[in-house]
């Protein structure tokens, strides 16, 4: 990945080194010991399900290990999805820096993949009101088109 096709905020805070393999690594831009906060916004299904259940697969275990992997790197993640189990507390703490945070929008149950775009303009409002009760993020990051859809206008306005 060339450095041009980070956006133009990513450029301008931070700095990029090419190393000898080809690979292009993100270097912090943040002086050591400041914390960085990303949300990531994964409304498509809960990183919580269970992978191979449903419409859970591939992208909650990629959504949960790049989370984990900033951690690693110091950087805190809390991952913002749509209730799908009243089990789990508003706020499950994965360790290490990431948590995953429910919106509470649309039932719990029965909600498909294709009856979920329905509920863009009401997960939109969740999301900000959620942003606003916790810390400042540095980034919003959105997973799939649907979660994409929800966090642009928020993006926008905040």
């Amino acid at each position: 990945m060339r450095s041009n096709q980070y956006s133009v905020a990513a450029r301008s805070s931070a700095r990029f080194a090419q190393p000898s393999r080809g690979a292009l690594y993100l270097k912090p831009a943040y002086p050591y010991g400041v914390n960085r906060r990303v949300a990531t916004l994964m409304v498509h299904t809960s990183p919580l399900d269970q992978a191979g259940i449903g419409d859970a697969g591939g992208m909650n275990i990629y959504v949960c290990e790049t989370a984990q992997q900033m951690a690693a790197q110091g950087i805190k993640v809390d991952i913002f999805t749509r209730r799908t189990n009243n089990d789990h507390p508003d706020i499950v703490d994965l360790g290490n820096g990431v948590r995953v945070l429910h919106l509470n929008v649309g039932p719990v149950d029965g909600v498909t993949k294709e009856v979920l775009p329905t509920l863009i303009p009401e997960l939109s409002r969740a999301f900000k009101e959620a942003l606003k009760c916790n810390e400042s993020y540095d980034i919003i990051h959105s997973h799939y088109w649907i979660s994409g859809k929800v966090a642009m206008p928020v993006a926008k306005e905040l």
